[in-house]
């Protein structure tokens, strides 16, 4: 696969063999990609919301943030791992706060940022090590998305409902 990551990302973790910086893949790629990932870690400070039904979805357990409405989509300990970020993108005036992208750089070197990581990585560890876990985030993936609040029943009925009181 081809990446456009910067090469001093892809040179500093080129020691990871099972690390890969993927871009511009076709869905048959990603489709094979999903098929073999144990876990997916999400460390963003902002929402994507197809990628966690993807997870879902090919029963992938994930580790990610707390921030904005990601708590509503991945179940604490039922289908992944939550862990509290100090910042977010969709903080009250997070944007227009910073003149440049170095007063950014400070806020996060400041905040409990390291603190962050640490539990993130503790909380990657800890599913790795805990196949029980594992196993138990799998089916509760699979029962969420099938028959759970991102079923295709459960949105066909919430769309039914909507437009019998419409009419």
């Amino acid at each position: 696969f081809d990446s456009d990551t910067p090469s001093e990302y892809v040179k500093k973790y080129e020691k990871y063999p099972n690390l890969h910086f993927l871009s511009g893949i076709s869905w048959q790629q990603l489709e094979s990609l999903y098929k073999t990932t144990d876990i997916f870690l999400f460390p963003l400070l902002q929402d994507s919301f197809a990628v966690f039904l993807e997870c879902l979805a090919y029963q992938i357990p994930i580790v990610t943030t707390d921030v904005w409405d990601i708590p509503e989509k991945v179940d604490h300990e039922k289908t992944g791992l939550v862990v509290h970020s100090p910042i977010s993108l969709f903080d009250e005036g997070f944007i227009t706060r910073w003149k440049n992208p170095s007063e950014f750089i400070d806020v996060v070197k400041h905040t409990h940022f390291q603190k962050f990581v640490e539990n993130f990585a503790k909380e990657t560890e800890r599913l790795i090590n805990d196949t029980s876990l594992q196993r138990k985030i799998r089916r509760n993936c699979y029962s969420t998305i099938t028959k759970g609040k991102f079923s295709i029943k459960r949105r066909n009925d919430a769309l039914k409902e909507i437009y019998q009181s419409a009419i």
